[in-house]
């Protein structure tokens, strides 16, 4: 099926596009470019970190409009670190996938009512529903994974707490 089939659709729709006040034009590109944002922003990172989101901006440089600058806000300071950690991954999913290049990126703790803001909320209640699911064992090569991982960690609650912590990710299938 061709665009043809469909042209009298957008016979119908242009001229009620070119209807609305600029003002509207300008509100409904503002909307396309954030849903554009969000779709990538949701492409480069783990759901986990989409469910503790509350705003992405990427923002072109003023000066070189080939670098954007992307800044995220997150609801706790947790998230904002282990984000802080995948910084340079982030930064290379983004080349890779959209030949986006991120210049500053800034990570901020939303304060407030934005902390109530969810834009992937769709996203959040699907992994809220997969961690719901019963865990699973364990497998052997899991188990030794872990403890290579962590090998190097003085003995103690440090690394007792990363090896639960790990296991019950594994567990989730969330790593």
């Amino acid at each position: 099926m061709g665009y043809e089939n469909f042209r009298h659709i957008t016979n119908a729709i242009d001229p009620f596009f070119e209807m609305q006040s600029d003002e509207v034009k300008h509100q409904r590109l503002i909307n396309l470019r954030i849903k554009h944002v969000y779709r990538q922003f949701k492409q480069v990172v783990q759901p986990i970190f989409l469910m503790h989101t509350n705003a992405v901006y990427l923002i072109k440089d003023k000066e070189d409009p080939q670098i954007q600058h992307l800044t995220v806000y997150v609801d706790n300071s947790t998230i904002a670190a282990e984000l802080n950690a995948r910084r340079e991954l982030i930064r290379l999913k983004y080349r890779e996938l959209f030949d986006v290049i991120i210049g500053d990126f800034s990570i901020k703790i939303s304060k407030g009512s934005y902390r109530l803001n969810y834009p992937f909320k769709e996203e959040q209640e699907k992994l809220e529903k997969k961690l719901q699911n019963q865990p699973r064992p364990l497998t052997e090569k899991e188990k030794y994974d872990i403890e290579t991982l962590i090998k190097d960690l003085p003995e103690g609650q440090l690394k007792e707490s990363f090896r639960r912590a790990i296991s019950a990710e594994k567990k989730h299938g969330m790593l």
